[in-house]
């Protein structure tokens, strides 16, 4: 496979040579073919080993110097900083990186841009130069996209989920905190759309699988890590098998598997050290001292912890941060981006919406900004009660009194939009308006009831579910005019109180969802309808489940609701809570949602 590689791109360049590209007349017809095997070079680049790659830069030089290409330098250079980066020399590769971009800007060679951004956002990510990582993933996607170059965007999403999976771990925040893995499922969604995007897959298992090992989701890490290193081995992507076989151990490990773990983490260091790759090496003894250090064996975890740190000052990691951040800085100063801002196009979409939808809105800003100020007034009140010097016991009396309160008027609020928009619809004669201003009103009931209920316990930060849903469905029977009697209610839930800043998107979602359940699921259908309504808790997690009886509702809707506003709600109240959500279509159609509870460190 070695051999077939290098014998590909020797031909290649040696093909391009002969085609005569470079000497005038001829190089409009072979230009084409000649722009598409530089861009399939690139391809090469990342799959080559150290050796190989020397050899191909030494052909593309040799080509520019005989034809004066400019694109062949820009490939080059790119070639050079892969092989620097490779051999952990830092420094070296951000010159070379730098040098391949400002050529690319400088002769309009568009193609290899987006690599370029990748590699420059990868090794500062090694450096743990974050802000420097982000932008430049940030641009490699922006000129995957105006290039249309789904590898490159599947790419870059890719390497910006793993930027946000690095900072999250890198500053010890909560795993909550961490929405790569979105991005993540998003690319490799992408990735499986293609045969040909096979070999990106990988990446994706083994990240996903990282994810779930630190979420201390073990079985799902171990699922999604044998499907990587499956793929890595039959690609014969020896990296990445050093990460997957890395958490495949880890999550072993963890699990209480130690023996295993430490095998599979003992694999990983075996293939870094084969195919040179100390940077990754000296990640992985990191990785070995912190499980022996987890479970209190010190006395393995220290040999591992000097290798790490052996490596580590051998590869300097720190000068190099400053001196690849002095390099970029230099050259983002110089250039300002201009040749990148000229590709930009945007488009522009504009939507006009009905006058009543408009004045709606504009009321219910006023009002929220009137709430504002009263909360702001409230605050100001505790800091002076504060300044006084009142008890904390009385202190905490109060401001549950005026917290009481201002739920009290919001719900008032809420109720007065709600009967403003019901006025709205009795005298609307177009059905469709008066549908929308009913779906709307019955949006802001839901809030009303939240409210309602915040305002009657004695904790103002907590909502009832149970008391919550039987308001809720009452509401939504008596909006749909539809009588208790003539359809079956079950309702499950084991939970009591939920905090209010996880409760209100729920509750709004519940009423997305069964507001779709009358108005779709059992329209032109024949039978008794039946809804099942389940809310619990595990040590993890909060656990949703609507299910219902009627006519089912296709992937396709929850994929692409091009028509649906309230499936595109549900989705951005779902991403707002970090939810994971389930749709199935069996016998009706049951939605699941799992809920991550917020932990602290």
């Amino acid at each position: 496979m070695f051999k077939k590689t290098i014998y590909y791109a020797f031909i290649l360049v040696l093909c391009l040579c002969a085609s005569g590209y470079g000497q005038g007349g001829n190089t409009k017809g072979n230009e084409a073919a000649y722009k598409k095997g530089l861009n399939d070079l690139v391809t090469q680049l990342r799959r080559l080993n150290n050796d190989s790659l020397l050899l191909i830069v030494k052909n593309l030089n040799d080509f520019h110097a005989v034809y004066q290409d400019q694109a062949s330098l820009v490939y080059a250079s790119l070639g050079q900083a892969h092989y620097e980066h490779l051999k952990a020399n830092h420094v070296g590769a951000m010159r070379y990186a730098i040098n391949a971009l400002n050529s690319a800007h400088q002769y309009n060679v568009k193609e290899p841009m987006a690599e370029i951004y990748m590699l420059i956002g990868n090794l500062h990510k090694e450096n743990t130069n974050y802000p420097m990582a982000f932008e430049a993933a940030g641009k490699a996607l922006q000129v995957a996209k105006l290039n249309k170059d789904t590898l490159r965007i599947i790419g870059a999403m890719g390497l910006s989920a793993m930027f946000k999976r690095g900072y999250v771990k890198h500053f010890g925040l909560s795993i909550v905190a961490d929405s790569s893995i979105y991005t993540q499922f998003e690319a490799l969604k992408l990735a499986e759309s293609s045969p040909k995007y096979e070999r990106e897959r990988v990446s994706f298992y083994h990240n996903i699988a990282q994810h779930y090992k630190d979420m201390g989701d073990y079985d799902k890490a171990i699922m999604y890590a044998e499907k990587g290193i499956a793929l890595a081995t039959a690609l014969n992507k020896k990296r990445s098998l050093t990460y997957g076989y890395c958490w495949l151990g880890e999550a072993y490990y963890r699990k209480g598997n130690r023996a295993l773990g430490t095998k599979y983490i003992e694999k990983a260091i075996s293939i870094s050290i084969e195919i040179k790759q100390p940077y990754r090496t000296m990640e992985l003894y990191e990785t070995m001292a912190n499980c022996y250090r987890s479970s209190g064996d010190l006395k393995k975890a220290i040999p591992f912890m000097d290798r790490y740190l052996e490596v580590h000052d051998s590869l300097n990691v720190q000068n190099n941060e400053k001196l690849m951040g002095e390099l970029q800085i230099k050259y983002e100063s110089s250039k300002k981006d201009t040749d990148l801002a000229l590709m930009h196009q945007a488009s522009e979409l504009k939507s006009k919406q009905m006058q009543w939808l408009i004045a709606g809105i504009i009321i219910f800003m006023l009002l929220s900004s009137t709430l504002v100020y009263s909360y702001n007034v409230i605050r100001k009140k505790n800091k002076t009660l504060n300044d006084k010097n009142i008890k904390i016991n009385e202190q905490a009396e109060k401001l549950q009194t005026l917290m009481q309160e201002l739920h009290h008027r919001v719900k008032n609020n809420l109720q007065i939009v709600s009967s403003l928009l019901t006025l709205q619809s009795n005298r609307m004669a177009d059905d469709d308006a008066k549908q929308a201003l009913d779906v709307s009103r019955q949006r802001i009931e839901a809030m009303s009831i939240i409210h309602s209920s915040l305002y009657q316990q004695d904790n103002a930060n907590m909502v009832n579910m149970k008391e919550f849903v039987a308001v809720l469905l009452s509401s939504i029977l008596e909006s749909f005019g539809i009588n208790r009697d003539k359809i079956d209610v079950s309702v499950e839930i084991t939970i009591d109180d939920i905090n209010v800043d996880v409760a209100m998107p729920l509750g709004l979602i519940m009423n997305e969802w069964i507001t779709n359940i009358f108005k779709h699921a059992f329209k032109n259908w024949e039978g008794r309808p039946s809804i099942v309504i389940a809310i619990s808790q595990t040590a993890t997690s909060i656990q949703l489940k609507i299910k219902d009886n009627g006519i089912g509702m296709p992937q396709s809707s929850w994929d692409n609701p091009t028509g649906s506003f309230g499936v595109k709600m549900i989705k951005m109240l779902i991403k707002q809570i970090a939810g994971l959500p389930n749709i199935l279509d069996d016998n009706g159609t049951t939605f699941e949602l799992e809920i991550p509870l917020i932990t602290t460190k």
